[in-house]
C-alpha cells in the first residue's frame, strides 16, 4: 500500500455505466466519516492508475481538499491464464464485484444491478444457468453456474433472474425504473411479460406520469380492463364485418332483424355516451382538486371516443342496408308494374312487327347490361351462375 496524489487517479470510464453516485443526506454523511476518520479501506487501482474500487471516496477528497490516499496497487496480465479473459473483463470483473458487495444488493440501482448482472454473465460465461467453456484447450474449473453466481452476489436465483428481466424493458420503462419513478417489482413482474409493442402501447396511452404514479395492483388492473375491451371490440368489428360479407340470395335480403339490433345497441350506445358526458363534465371541473377523479376522468375519455366509434360503425351498417333495402323494392316494384308481360300483353301477339322486336330487344339489352354492370360492384362474387339475380315474372 502506498500513499498517491488524488489528482493522479483516474475513474474507470464505465464505472457510471453501473453504478450511481451517492446522493444527498447520504452523500454528506459519507464526507463527515471522512472528515472524521479518514480514508480507512485503501483505494484500489491498476497499475496504471485507474480506479477499481474507491470512486466515492476519491469523489469525496476531491470536495474536501483531501490531496494524497492510500492505494493498493493490483497488477493485471494482459490476458488471465486460466479463463482467457482479457485485461479490461478481469478490471470491469472486479470493479463490479467489488462495488456490489461494498453497497450491498439493495443499495445498488436496479436498473444498474441488471447490467452488471448480464456484465458478469459474459465474463464468466453464463449461459442459461450452466457455465459456457471459450475453449476446449483451457482450464475452465473457474467457471461459474448462475446459482453459484447469484449466491456470490448476496441473492437467490430468482432475484438474480427478475433483475436481468428489466433488460427487457423498453428504453422509456428502463428510464423510469433507473430514475426510481417506476418500482423494480412492477417493472419485472407486469411489464417485462409484455412484448415490445404491448409495452409501447401502453406507454403512448397511459403516459409516463400516469405510469409513475400507479401501483402493481394499480397496473395489473388496468391491463386487464384495456386487454378486455380490446378483445370486446375485435369481437364485434369481426360480427360486423362477417354480416357486411353474407351473401344475398335473394333480390331483398336485408336482414332486419339485424338492424334492429344494431339499432338497439347504437341506442344503448348513446345512452351510455350522455351517462358518461355527464360523469365527464362533472369530473373535468374536480380534476385539478382530486387525483382519483383525474384518474376516471381518463378513463372515461377513453369508453367515450371507443362508444363514438362503436356508434358510427353501427351507423353506418343501418344507412347501408336500409338504402339497398329501399332499393330493391324499387326495382322489384318496377319490374313487375312497368315492364310485366301482362302490360305489353297486346305488343307480344304482334311479334310479326320489325319495330316491336326491336323494342322489345332493346328493353331486355339494356336491363341485362345494367345487371352485369351491377354485378362487378359485387367484390367478394365471383362470375359463375349463383350471381344471377332471379326475377319474378308477373
Amino acid at each position: 500500500m502506498q500513499m498517491i496524489e488524488v489528482s493522479k487517479l483516474i475513474p474507470h470510464p464505465r464505472n457510471n455505466e453501473f453504478f450511481d453516485d451517492i446522493e444527498g443526506s447520504k452523500w454528506e454523511d459519507f464526507k463527515k466519516s471522512i472528515i472524521r476518520r479518514g480514508v480507512v479501506e485503501a483505494i484500489v487501482i491498476t497499475q496504471d492508475l485507474i480506479i477499481v474500487s474507491g470512486h466515492q471516496r476519491v469523489r469525496a477528497c476531491k470536495e474536501l481538499g483531501i490531496l494524497e490516499v492510500p492505494c493498493r496497487i493490483t497488477h493485471y496480465p494482459d490476458t488471465d491464464q486460466k479463463t482467457g479473459n482479457p485485461k479490461e473483463d478481469l478490471i470491469l470483473e472486479d470493479l463490479i464485484s467489488t462495488n456490489i458487495i461494498q453497497r450491498g444488493v439493495g443499495n445498488v440501482n436496479p436498473m444498474k444491478m441488471a447490467k452488471c448482472i448480464i456484465q458478469l454473465e459474459q465474463i464468466y460465461g453464463i449461459r442459461e444457468g450452466s457455465a459456457g467453456k471459450r475453449s476446449l484447450d483451457l482450464n475452465n474449473s473457474n467457471l461459474k453456474t448462475q446459482k453459484e453466481f447469484s449466491q456470490e452476489l448476496g441473492m437467490d436465483q430468482s432475484q438474480l433472474i427478475n433483475y436481468k428481466k428489466l433488460l427487457k424493458l423498453i428504453p422509456e420503462l428502463q428510464d423510469l425504473v433507473e430514475s426510481g419513478e417506476l418500482k423494480a417489482t412492477t417493472a419485472y413482474k407486469i411489464y417485462a411479460k409484455l412484448s415490445s409493442e404491448e409495452q409501447e402501447q401502453l406507454f403512448n396511452d397511459i403516459g409516463k406520469d400516469k405510469i409513475a404514479k400507479l401501483t402493481q395492483k394499480e397496473t395489473e388492473k388496468l391491463i386487464k380492463e384495456k386487454n378486455k375491451l380490446e378483445l370486446e371490440k375485435d369481437e364485434l368489428e369481426n360480427k360486423l364485418q362477417q354480416e357486411r360479407n353474407k351473401p344475398a340470395k335473394i333480390i331483398d335480403n336485408t336482414d332486419y332483424s339485424m338492424i334492429d339490433t344494431l339499432k338497439s345497441q347504437l341506442s344503448i350506445k348513446e345512452k351510455d355516451m350522455e351517462i358518461l358526458k355527464r360523469d365527464k363534465d362533472l369530473l373535468e371541473r374536480k380534476v385539478k382538486l382530486n387525483e382519483d377523479d383525474a384518474k376516471k376522468f381518463n378513463d372515461l375519455k377513453t369508453q367515450i371516443d371507443f362508444l363514438n366509434r362503436e356508434k358510427d360503425d353501427i351507423a353506418r351498417q343501418i344507412e347501408s342496408a336500409t338504402e339497398l333495402s329501399g332499393l330493391s323494392v324499387k326495382i322489384d316494384n318496377f319490374l313487375k308494374t312497368e315492364l310485366s308481360p301482362i302490360r305489353y300483353s297486346r305488343t307480344l301477339e304482334r311479334m310479326d312487327s320489325e319495330v316491336a322486336v326491336n323494342n322489345l330487344e332493346d328493353i331486355i339489352s339494356s336491363v341485362e347490361s345494367w345487371c352485369t354492370d351491377m354485378r362487378k360492384y359485387l367484390p367478394y362474387r365471383n362470375n359463375d351462375n349463383n350471381n344471377i339475380i332471379d326475377v319474378e315474372v308477373i
